[in-house]
């Protein structure tokens, strides 16, 4: 059956978008090409440490990234508003102090991350891990975007979401090639022979059915670096490390921002 003049319109669009939609990815394929292989080349030549010093050095990060984000109480959030009372550069910030004060404790997320990874680099001169790791985190960042659904007020620094680009260009392909009634079947090959290309520049699972499709290959880059199993459990222990410690700052950014609403609503600030 031939398409109607309103579903060719439709489908004439949503081919349209297919360039835009990768633009991104492909921009950024280079980057991400190079990031793997620095953490290739680190895992290949450093020395790993016991699981003992790891798992010592992994605790003392999450302990002093735990002194480095916002209270969330109410007296917290008071210091915070008097702060900007008595600072003309934050009072600047927005139209009224309470504003400012929300601002400014959404905007720490980017101070804390960079922060952790300060953190991070002074523990990597005794625990090489935390180089690969960081340089690991800074591709997966890439990759995951805005990975905290919970907390979708929170602006977080350096959140791309390629996986949700590229499955996004997965579905698009998928609309064309079932709605299009053959007529799109060019564009359909196109389009995935680009995509084919870009999971495989981006080290990107390309499996719908895996349940890591649309992440970076770890397991890949593990093998080119020949990590030993053993090895592979540290670098996980250090990648979950970062995860972990990400995840908490948000959690409490977020809860701060709730406690300074309702501080709000009771008319306290």
């Amino acid at each position: 059956m031939a398409l109607t003049k309103s579903q060719r319109a439709t489908l004439d669009k949503i081919s349209r978008d297919f360039s835009g939609l990768v633009a991104p990815a492909d921009a950024v394929k280079g980057a991400v090409g190079g990031k793997v292989g620095d953490s290739i080349t680190k895992l290949k030549t450093m020395t790993f440490s016991s699981p003992a010093t790891l798992a010592s050095a992994i605790s003392d990060f999450s302990s002093e990234v735990s002194n480095v984000v916002p209270g969330t109480t109410s007296s917290d959030i008071q210091e915070i508003y008097d702060m900007v009372k008595d600072c003309s550069y934050l009072d600047d910030q927005a139209d009224d102090a309470v504003a400012t004060v929300m601002k400014v404790i959404n905007n720490t997320t980017k101070s804390i991350f960079d922060r952790i990874g300060n953190i991070a680099f002074d523990l990597s001169v005794t625990v090489p891990e935390f180089d690969a790791g960081g340089l690991l985190d800074d591709v997966t960042s890439l990759f995951d975007g805005l990975n905290f659904p919970n907390v979708p007020d929170i602006k977080v620094p350096n959140q791309f979401d390629l996986t949700n680009i590229m499955k996004g260009a997965d579905n698009l392909i998928n609309c064309l090639d079932i709605l299009g009634e053959g007529e799109y079947n060019n564009e359909v090959a196109t389009y995935s022979a680009t995509l084919t290309d870009l999971y495989t520049d981006l080290g990107m699972i390309s499996n719908p059915v895996d349940v890591n499709y649309g992440k970076l290959d770890i397991d890949a880059v593990y093998s080119a670096a020949s990590l030993t199993p053993a090895q592979q459990t540290n670098i996980n222990a250090t990648q979950a490390a970062y995860k972990a410690v990400k995840d908490a700052s948000v959690s409490s950014v977020s809860d701060a921002l709730n406690t300074a609403k309702s501080m709000k609503k009771l008319g306290i600030l």
